[in-house]
């Protein structure tokens, strides 16, 4: 995946800048998502789990859209790294996607159990709605 051309939360053309040190780039989403992404979030061939990399990332994200510190707004900034899972940093900023990765689903069931969750989430009135009709039967 490169981000030369496309953002990879929205696939829009986004502000993409790349970082002073050269190891990182710093992203400007149309949707409203600022963030460093290091370069070793696309270690590896695999372009599938790379997107899957980005999607932990943007759930985060729209979790937690902003970090504050002091009332200082900061941005987040986001590396892979499978030995520092559990780790502590001294950047409370710095968000490790391995240890974000722990959440995606594996299985077929883990997927459709996810699914369910978010759209109940996202239409909650309908859930809600859903249960009473279920209880006055």
């Amino acid at each position: 995946m490169e981000l030369t051309d496309k953002c990879p939360f929205c696939g829009g053309d986004c502000k993409i800048n790349e970082v002073i040190d050269g190891d990182a780039l710093y992203l400007q989403c149309e949707e409203g998502i600022q963030c460093t992404l290091f370069d070793s979030i696309w270690d590896g061939n695999d372009k599938k789990e790379i997107v899957k990399r980005f999607h932990q990332i943007y759930l985060f994200l729209k979790r937690f859209p902003k970090r504050r510190e002091n009332s200082i707004t900061r941005k987040y900034k986001f590396f892979y790294n499978e030995n520092l899972i559990g780790g502590s940093f001294d950047d409370f900023c710095k968000v490790n996607v391995a240890e974000l990765m722990k959440n995606y689903p594996k299985t077929f069931m883990d997927r459709m159990e996810k699914a369910l969750y978010n759209l109940s989430k996202e239409y909650p009135i309908f859930v809600q709605y859903q249960n009473e009709a279920y209880y006055h039967h």
